[in-house]
Parts: C-alpha cells; sequence; structure tokens
C-alpha cells in the first residue's frame, strides 16, 4: 500500500475533511496531512492558528478511533510555486497527492507528483468559507458541519481570546 498526501488550510478542519481522510486511509496505508498558510491566524480567511487547527484535526481522529496511520505537519505559505512543491516534498515522503486546490496541484505535478482530485462532501453546505460566515453571524448551524470535539474548541477560542470574537462580530 502507499502513502497519501492530503493538504489543505483547514480553516477549521470540518466533517468534509474528517470523510476525505477516512477514504485515504481506506485507500492508503498512510496519510501525511499538511496544514498550509501555518503562518496565518486571526484573519477572516485564517482566524485559526496552526495550533488550533492540529489540535483539531488530533482530537476529532481521536475522538473518531481513526487508527494512527496518519501524520501531521504544517506547511507556510512561500510564493515561490517550485520552493513551496519542494519543501512539502522534503517535509514527507508520499507517493500520491490529493487536493481540489488547482494551485496545490499546479505546484505538485511541476515536480512529477500524481494529483487526484478528493472527493467533495456536500461542498454547497460543508465549507470552511460557510462555516467561517456562520459563526460570524452567531448562527449554531456552524456546530453541525465540524466534530464535536472541533466545536468545543472553537467555543473555547471565541469565550477565551479576544483576537477570535473580533473575526466572528466582523461584518
Amino acid at each position: 500500500m502507499s502513502t497519501a498526501l492530503f493538504v489543505g488550510r483547514f480553516q477549521p478542519f470540518h466533517r468534509g475533511h474528517l470523510s476525505v481522510i477516512k477514504d485515504l486511509l481506506h485507500a492508503h496505508q498512510h496519510v501525511n496531512i499538511v496544514i498550509g498558510s501555518a503562518q496565518e491566524s486571526r484573519t477572516e480567511k485564517n482566524p485559526f492558528s496552526a495550533d488550533e487547527r492540529e489540535e483539531m484535526i488530533r482530537r476529532t481522529l481521536e475522538a473518531e478511533h481513526i487508527p494512527k496511520r496518519y501524520s501531521i505537519f504544517r506547511i507556510e505559505d512561500v510564493f515561490d510555486d517550485e520552493k513551496w512543491s519542494r519543501s512539502v516534498m522534503e517535509m514527507c515522503r508520499f507517493d500520491i497527492a490529493y487536493t481540489n486546490n488547482e494551485w496545490t496541484r499546479r505546484c505538485l505535478e511541476a515536480q512529477g507528483v500524481e494529483v487526484k482530485n478528493h472527493k467533495f462532501y456536500d461542498k454547497a453546505i460543508i465549507s470552511g468559507t460557510r462555516i467561517r460566515e456562520l459563526i460570524r453571524s452567531g448562527s449554531p448551524e456552524w456546530e453541525e458541519l465540524v466534530s464535536a470535539e472541533t466545536a468545543k474548541i472553537i467555543k473555547k477560542i471565541m469565550d477565551t481570546q479576544e483576537g477570535l470574537q473580533k473575526i466572528a462580530d466582523s461584518p
């Protein structure tokens, strides 16, 4: 069996991401999960820190009793396609990458990596953009789109950290 690569911002880690990881673990022996934009946090598009996103992923996978056949890595944005893709390839070994992001696809394919699209799960309903919008609007509907573990982490952040609360209150 092989090792798969799954790159995402995970802002936040949601049920669609979880489903993709389950699919990849079914098809591959190991999955390397790479948290992208690791230097970004407390912005409208990237409200959660890399530490928080990693915690969301780890706690969710543990609560779901996902076998520990995965590793989690982080990569900061580098505005040089070749440098970014080489950094990913040096960070972890993998046989195939899965993404639906065209930039990620282009960067990895330029290095000779086989890249496939992963399945989208209810993309119109479950997306990081929509979840962030629901959080900002104060709608509790976002909680249904993430795991209970992720919801706990987000609520704790919103209760204790002014930075995310400002984002949640912004128009």
